[in-house]
């Protein structure tokens, strides 16, 4: 796995006092450049070591390599990483192998050693890990360190919220590098046998035995993907219109609950599923506030608009359009469904359209909802996830 190569720029390292971390390896407060300079970002160091190869013995079985790359700030205030992207997750993950595993974004609600502050002249090492696919190394096609001829792989690692490398081409640019894997057998003959069941192959094939087969036809199905159903209890058992929207604001809380308790971003990674509950629920204690639980159409006849701070780095946009809202019968019962729209705004890189399907059951102002993928609720079919 290679970055940058630190030969290839003028920067040279001191001797540096290592300790361990659980969550990575971090130097003791000291000077750790040679050459200082008060230049906004960070330098990239990247050890000798920083390629490495899988082991062709039992390779099958040992499919997973490590290596590291290390972060300095050069600044002269901290610097704050609060997340990181991996273009390829299938094959490369960071910090800690198979904790993040096929994680393509990471960040504080996912991965436990984000967020991380750097002070200024220290540094931080953060694992990396390469694992191609079981078939990949299987049937691949490895090389030699004399010839370099086998497979390559490559992913970009992004870094959040952005700021400039001051050793990339001896000028500042993007905070991103990428990560490289090659299949490598050192002085190992290639045993690898393609088409494993070739004994089920006709040798002599003829053309005519072809006149009377019929190809299989193919239909494309879609559906829309169903969350979790959740059903509240009001504690008080009443008829009122009042109730009624107390029993959605108790439900929606309910329902935040649940989510909350199993992971939901790493189960969906949508933060669609927290644009709706948390715009519909902000939506319900408006009305509640200025008096207009007194009607239950209000429900879907009244709009908002609402702009979420998830913290100083994360944002977006919730919003309902007054009326558009549908009746869906699903599995013999009757729900009111609000089509609730979500858009990111700042570090979110995937925020769907979830709607809100809700009915009233016993007792009284006690409430039964569930979130769905936005669609064609006459047409579409709605499975569970």
């Amino acid at each position: 796995m290679s970055f940058i190569n630190p030969d290839d720029y003028s920067i040279t390292f001191s001797k540096l006092t290592i300790k361990e971390n659980p969550r990575f390896l971090e130097v003791e407060s000291e000077p750790i450049l040679l050459q200082t300079k008060t230049e906004n970002g960070l330098l990239v160091e990247v050890g000798s070591n920083a390629s490495f190869e899988i082991d062709c013995k039992d390779a099958c079985q040992q499919a997973v390599a490590s290596g590291s790359f290390t972060m300095i700030n050069s600044c002269t205030l901290p610097i704050t990483v609060t997340g990181m992207k991996v273009s390829d997750p299938v094959r490369f993950s960071l910090f800690q192998f198979p904790d993040y595993n096929g994680i393509e974004v990471y960040s504080s609600g996912n991965v436990n050693q984000l967020p991380f502050t750097i002070n200024p002249r220290e540094k931080i090492k953060v694992n990396t890990y390469f694992h191609p696919l079981y078939e990949e190394i299987k049937y691949g096609n490895a090389g030699t360190p004399e010839n370099r001829t086998g497979d390559k792989f490559g992913a970009e690692v992004q870094m959040l919220p952005g700021f400039p490398i001051i050793n990339c081409n001896k000028a500042p640019c993007d905070a991103s590098f990428i990560l490289t894997g090659e299949l490598l057998c050192p002085n190992v003959e290639h045993d690898l046998e393609w088409l494993e069941n070739k004994s089920n192959f006709d040798q002599e094939f003829d053309q005519s035995s072809l006149e009377n087969y019929e190809p299989p036809t193919f239909q494309n199905e879609f559906f829309l993907r169903k969350k979790h159903t959740l059903q509240y209890a009001n504690q008080i058992p009443s008829s009122s219109v009042e109730n009624y929207f107390s029993g959605i604001s108790g439900a929606l809380e309910k329902y935040a609950e649940y989510f909350d308790q199993n992971s939901w971003f790493d189960t969906y990674g949508d933060y669609g599923i927290s644009g709706t509950l948390r715009g519909v629920f902000l939506h319900v204690s408006g009305l509640q506030k200025n008096s207009a639980d007194n009607d239950k159409t209000n429900l879907y006849n009244v709009g908002f608009d609402h702009t979420v701070d998830v913290n100083d780095f994360i944002s977006y946009g919730t919003r309902f359009s007054a009326g558009d809202y549908e009746e869906v019968n699903y599995e013999g019962n009757n729900y009111i469904v609000l089509k609730v729209k979500n858009q990111p705004i700042q570090s979110i890189d995937l925020m769907t359209n979830q709607s809100l399907f809700l009915r009233e059951i016993n007792p009284p102002g006690s409430i039964e909802m569930f979130l769905c993928d936005e669609g064609d609720f006459q047409n579409e079919k709605i499975l569970e996830s």
